[in-house]
């Protein structure tokens, strides 16, 4: 998400381990947009973030609000 949106413009994160990684696991990284809002005279993007092992189970889920000036397609 820094990658996209830029590491200066994170406002806030959170996220909850659910299950165990291990050295050689396949991690594959999604999220979305779950809501633009305007907060203090700034637009922020709320993101919801999934990191999933290659047997699918979600690792990780979590949680990222963002700066943003304008949305732009990934």
């Amino acid at each position: 998400a820094s990658d996209w949106l830029g590491p200066d413009n994170v406002r806030r994160v959170r996220c909850r381990w659910r299950e165990p990684v291990f050295p050689g696991d396949v991690l594959t990284l999604s999220g979305s947009v779950a809501r633009l809002a305007e907060d203090g005279g700034e637009r922020l993007a709320d993101l919801d973030l999934v990191c999933t092992r290659q047997d699918g189970a979600v690792a990780v889920v979590g949680w990222a609000t963002f700066r943003v000036d304008e949305m732009e397609d990934a």
